[in-house]
């Protein structure tokens, strides 16, 4: 490693992935500068990817340059950054890379702060951007926030954003599987009222959803039907069940 890296020895712990083969490049041909940031001081390549350890397997999960890959192009944030902040409407912005909805590479995703009293619109913001920069460079999404983290130097912090969007999509998955768990709950419910009525119902069920075929006779003047083996309909008001179909027993030969 270089004289101001560490090697990082724990599982799940983020750094950039770094390589050291017998075969790799020995650099950029008469590039000096492109070789030095391409190196460390003992050798090793740096990649640029982002990942971490677990278990034995590595894991991609972000880049050390800003670039955003939109279907083979490279976008650069602080160009689409620049442009927004010409708006006369727009305080401050940032763009991050998010994978796109079609599953083709990223989209940029631009996080937006609007001027007090500002009614500005997403769709406002990208027709805006459509009149500056190329079709590739529009944003996908627009977010607006109340501010944009920065460090002291004034660089946008851009894993706080991403981690803001993580942290919003759990928050939904989480609110959407308590929403499923209320719906079954009351599904049960609902179904146990329902067979509460009968209890003989209840006892000769296979499932909460179908209920067994049943036999039962009718008479009518002085003459007996039996009913066909079908699902009856009960009325729990007037503790009445009526049969679908009833059929003439067999006379004998």
């Amino acid at each position: 490693m270089g004289d101001n890296e560490s090697i990082i020895g724990g599982d799940e712990v983020k750094g950039e992935v770094q390589i050291h083969t017998p075969h790799g490049m020995k650099g950029y041909l008469h590039n000096s500068l492109a070789t030095s940031e391409a190196f460390t001081s003992d050798g090793w390549v740096r990649t640029g990817d982002v990942g971490y350890v677990k278990e034995g397997n590595w894991y991609i999960i972000d880049r050390t340059k800003d670039l955003i890959k939109v279907r083979g192009w490279q976008v650069s944030p602080a160009e689409i950054e620049a442009a927004l902040l010409e708006h006369c409407d727009v305080l401050d912005a940032g763009i991050i890379g998010v994978p796109a909805k079609d599953g083709c590479g990223e989209a940029p995703l631009a996080f937006v702060v609007r001027k007090e009293g500002s009614d500005l619109k997403e769709d406002g913001v990208k027709e805006f951007l459509s009149g500056r920069l190329a079709r590739y460079k529009s944003v996908e999404e627009v977010r607006f926030v109340e501010i944009i983290p920065r460090n002291p130097t004034g660089k946008i912090l851009r894993r706080l954003l991403k981690d803001s969007i993580e942290s919003k999509e759990l928050t939904c998955q989480q609110e959407a599987a308590k929403a499923y768990v209320t719906a079954l709950q009351r599904l049960d419910a609902y179904e146990q009222s329902r067979n509460s009525y009968d209890e003989d119902i209840l006892l000769n069920r296979t499932s909460k959803s179908r209920a067994l075929s049943m036999v039962t006779t009718a008479v009518y003047d002085n003459s007996t039907f039996r009913a066909a083996p079908r699902k009856r309909k009960y009325c729990p008001a007037c503790m009445v069940s009526s049969w679908r179909k009833l059929r003439f027993p067999k006379k004998d030969a």
